[in-house]
């Protein structure tokens, strides 16, 4: 029995998974947590949910308020979905982004928690440059964005083959 807990204790003391009243799973959309591209680039998502107890029996993808619906006259969105005995993949993939799709995407596992990421989508050619690190305006911010935005996609990209592989 823990006894005398103060809430700097909640922040240094993590429970083990099967303690946790997560259902004993753990949420994570691959890469940062705020995407900037171009308009007309392809938005590639990665959510992985970790399971002690069974995958998940569903995964919705959310963009702002609304389920992404896969079939929608926007077209160009792709999901796929891979289980393994300790976790479920889902990718979403949406082409030729546009100043719409800017917003909060957020994978939500049911029985799970949720992982959201926010993405701007710039239809400035230069202004997008700018934030991907495409042109050096001697910005910190945009140097940083751009920075981010490369660790994402190689992480991104890593992952891909890591699954693809095994």
């Amino acid at each position: 029995v823990i006894a005398n807990i103060r809430y700097l204790d909640k922040q240094l003391y993590k429970p083990p998974p099967e303690l946790r009243d997560d259902g004993g799973f753990g949420t994570q959309i691959l890469g940062t947590s705020e995407r900037f591209l171009q308009a007309g680039s392809s938005l590639p998502l990665v959510c992985v949910v970790t399971h002690t107890k069974g995958a998940p029996t569903a995964i919705l993808w959310y963009h702002n308020l609304s389920v992404v619906d896969y079939d929608s006259p926007r077209g160009g969105i792709s999901l796929q979905v891979e289980k393994t005995a300790q976790q479920t993949t889902s990718r979403l993939i949406l082409s030729s982004v546009r100043d719409e799709d800017s917003g909060n995407y957020s994978c939500v596992p049911v029985n799970a928690p949720k992982s959201t990421v926010q993405v701007h989508v710039n239809s400035d050619e230069l202004r997008a440059a700018v934030h991907q690190g495409g042109i050096n305006s001697g910005s910190t911010v945009a140097t940083q964005h751009g920075t981010a935005y490369s660790r994402s996609l190689i992480l991104t990209i890593l992952a891909l083959a890591r699954l693809t592989a095994g």
